[in-house]
């Protein structure tokens, strides 16, 4: 009998100890394993802390970025959406509704997103930077490079912002400027294959072939397969 009372009192212990778990617990345990790459089980731990929280803001944001990193895009959308039923001007919930928006090909929508963002936060670098690419894949090159000058204003150290004015520029047939962005992102990271490659396609349009190949090498020189068969097309000599 004292054998099975004390397991009744360590039953008894459990259940206390699991009734006191609330939705921050779950919230915790969540974030902590979306950390280690668990995101199947956080988004787990986001169920069980909505479900005792229907109206946790922060529960619908951290599930919709573990939907949007498992590429369930729709489903971030819909929990980023119900974040900012519940909280209109949370910024991070709005610009990563934009780029699921993006992801799933519903370009207007993410302008809606990414411009109702800098309203609220005009210094938010990144909102100007993804906006700049939704309106590359709408062709509106022109609305593209006011985005990434405006970002870059701000934060004038990203180098893939460079990199991708410099592709708008490409767009727009001004290879010199396009050049020249390629540079700085060159600059700021000198290990990107892509950066000396596309540099290297602006000044082959260019006519400056000399300084193409030796891009062509180096990009090469950094795992850039692309950039050997361009070397052997337009670099013989």
């Amino acid at each position: 009998m004292i054998r099975l009372s004390v397991i009744l009192f360590l039953l008894g212990l459990n259940i206390s100890l699991s009734a006191q778990k609330n939705a921050a617990d779950y919230l915790k345990s969540g974030r902590e394993k979306h950390a280690r790459g668990q995101i199947s089980a956080a988004i787990a731990d986001y169920n069980k802390a909505l479900l005792l929280d229907k109206n946790n803001t922060e529960g619908y944001y951290y599930r919709g970025n573990a939907q949007f990193d498992q590429k369930n895009y729709r489903a971030a959308v819909e929990d980023f959406t119900q974040c900012l039923k519940l909280n209109p001007a949370y910024k991070d919930a709005l610009y990563n509704r934009g780029n699921a928006y993006y992801e799933l090909g519903k370009f207007e929508q993410a302008l809606e997103d990414f411009t109702r963002l800098i309203r609220l936060d005009s210094l938010y670098y990144d909102a100007y930077f993804d906006r700049g690419n939704t309106f590359y894949k709408l062709n509106r090159f022109r609305e593209a490079i006011e985005d990434f000058t405006a970002g870059l204003a701000i934060a004038p150290d990203e180098d893939h912002a460079w990199y991708d004015r410099g592709n708008t520029w490409f767009q727009t047939g001004e290879f010199e400027k396009a050049i020249a962005d390629y540079t700085r992102a060159i600059q700021l990271d000198p290990q990107n294959p892509d950066f000396y490659f596309n540099r290297a396609v602006a000044e082959l349009n260019a006519e400056m072939v000399n300084e193409a190949c030796a891009d062509l090498k180096k990009a090469a020189e950094l795992g850039d397969k692309e950039a050997k068969t361009y070397q052997n097309e337009f670099c013989k000599f």
